[in-house]
């Protein structure tokens, strides 16, 4: 779907009307979710979302969409823990504009704000940035102890390169998706080091069938699997015992058995509320050491 939420729902209405597709599993990312899973649901075919996490996703009174990942708004709950804990006192706050940024970021000030942290800093910028320099100028001014960032995987990248030029490390740097990516350390290098990142699941993460699905993975590809993979992986899990449950491959008896079922796969437990929303997972949080994602949160 080349990311394009056009483009994406194009294909959804394909796969429904002409090439009469049995079953479906969602694409990847919020914005693109956001209009496919309008098409699943036009034509009541139950959606098993493995790979967003807006809000806004689950807040239309769809009927047929049902995610597997934690809240977008949860996930720097982690990175306000640790600032908080070390006696950090000031928040700057960056993101794309785009649903699933804003939500995690709006989470994070929220939270920030309830552990007595006070945000100094929050600005927007596109999807399709390339300069994040005079934004980060001017947080450099106010010399904030952590810098929070609703990002994807790119523009991570950019944040930490940029803010290096210009000689800034603030205490804490934590952002979502991009430090979770196994290549932000392979595309960074030294530069990772001690980035914090928002993630569904590691391969660290103790789960029925995760230490398989681990070694399957790195033998097959070369490295370890992140986040997205395993959500991926799970999805389909999901979807084999949704059918199982059902007895059939009828649309109706699938949507019903993921709205009532709970279910373990590699991600964790799956359990839903009324909205088909995740309410069974919490999310974690990594930080680059010595060139690996480290778990380092929650603290058990």
């Amino acid at each position: 779907d080349k990311s394009d939420p056009e483009t994406a729902a194009k294909l959804y209405e394909k796969l429904i009307t002409e090439d009469k597709v049995d079953l479906i599993l969602g694409p990847y990312s919020s914005p693109v979710t956001l209009p496919a899973s309008t098409v699943s649901e036009k034509y009541k075919y139950p959606m098993i979302i493995g790979g967003a996490s807006a809000t806004e996703i689950w807040t239309r009174g769809y009927k047929y969409a049902f995610g597997i990942y934690g809240m977008a708004p949860t996930y720097l709950d982690g990175a306000i823990d640790i600032a908080k804990k070390q006696g950090y006192k000031t928040v700057a706050a960056i993101n794309e504009n785009s649903a699933f940024a804003k939500d995690t970021i709006k989470g994070a000030i929220d939270k920030a704000k309830a552990a007595g942290l006070t945000v100094v800093f929050q600005e927007e910028y596109s999807r399709d940035v390339k300069d994040l320099t005079p934004v980060l100028t001017k947080i450099k001014a106010l010399n904030p102890d952590v810098l929070l960032g609703g990002t994807y995987g790119a523009d991570a990248t950019l944040i930490v390169r940029q803010a290096k030029d210009l000689n800034w490390a603030p205490k804490m740097i934590a952002m979502t998706v991009g430090p979770g990516l196994p290549d932000f350390g392979d595309t960074l290098k030294g530069d990772a080091e001690y980035v914090f990142g928002s993630t569904q699941w590691e391969p660290a993460v103790k789960a029925p069938g995760s230490p398989e699905f681990v070694a399957a993975f790195k033998a097959k590809y070369g490295y370890e699997p992140g986040y997205h993979g395993a959500g991926a992986f799970a999805a389909g899990q999901l979807l084999e015992q949704a059918v199982k449950k059902a007895g059939t491959i009828d649309n109706e008896k699938i949507r019903d058995a993921l709205a009532t079922m709970e279910a373990a796969t590699i991600y964790g437990q799956y359990k839903v509320d009324a909205t088909g929303a995740q309410a069974g997972k919490i999310l974690f949080l990594i930080q680059w050491q010595k060139g690996k994602r480290v778990l380092v949160w929650p603290d058990d």
